[in-house]
């Protein structure tokens, strides 16, 4: 794992470690010893299993064993957002005047689109449980939660700035093609997070932390390594 500051760090100033929060993968964020990352591959293979198991009721009508199931996987995805929330504010925890950014969550299920396999997982995934639990423990460990809007964060390369479609050429892999520089789509997008919370939480009250116009230069490089 590289060892680079997200965006910045020391000095009085915030240890921003932006989140993106995914399917492939639950949640990515870099930080400055390197990434966090959950992988969401055994996650789908078991909510395909709900699902094959439910279709599999639902033709034989046993709805009571339906709604058994439903709250099962309700009590599952809880627990595992519970898990997710608690890491990354621990790990948020141990630098100094930490930050996490997220992306609103409002409109995600349009935003992201892919087969429908894919589409399922997006609409039924308690994305905005995940984020309030990350929210309700941050504040109970002094850690500053922010939103940013999401507008070009898994196109953008950090760096140069450029900011294209074509830069995401697979759904895990991104190569700008500006510079051409490539590594994982998902510490790109966290990297850009990060970036748009920085202007604003420099420049104003923490209530009006909003993406700034234009790209946050990095202090510092490092931007691949994933541990999945």
């Amino acid at each position: 794992m590289p060892t680079a500051p997200t965006v910045c760090d020391g000095n009085g100033e915030p240890t921003i470690i932006g989140v993106d929060l995914g399917i492939v993968r639950l949640a990515t964020a870099k930080h400055p010893q390197g990434v966090f990352a959950v992988n969401g591959k055994p996650i789908r293979h078991r909510r395909e299993r709900f699902a094959a198991l439910r279709r599999r009721l639902q033709r034989h009508r046993r709805t009571d064993r339906v709604r058994a199931m439903r709250g099962r996987e309700s009590r599952w995805m809880r627990d595992l957002n519970h898990k997710v929330s608690k890491a990354l504010v621990s790990l948020a925890a141990r630098y100094p005047n930490p930050v996490l950014a997220l992306e609103s969550l409002d409109g995600i299920r349009d935003r992201v689109r892919g087969s429908r396999r894919f589409n399922r997982m997006m609409s039924s995934w308690a994305f905005r449980q995940l984020a309030d639990s990350i929210r309700y423990k941050a504040e109970r460990a002094g850690v500053r939660v922010v939103f940013v809007e999401p507008r070009k964060t898994s196109r953008t390369y950090p760096r140069c700035g450029h900011a294209t479609r074509a830069n995401r050429p697979e759904q895990a892999q991104f190569r700008c093609v500006a510079c051409g520089y490539q590594g994982n789509a998902d510490v790109v997008a966290s990297i850009n997070i990060a970036g748009a919370a920085a202007g604003p939480l420099r420049q104003g009250p923490p209530d009006t932390a909003r993406p700034a116009q234009g790209q946050v230069p990095l202090a510092g490089g490092g931007l691949d390594g994933v541990q999945a």
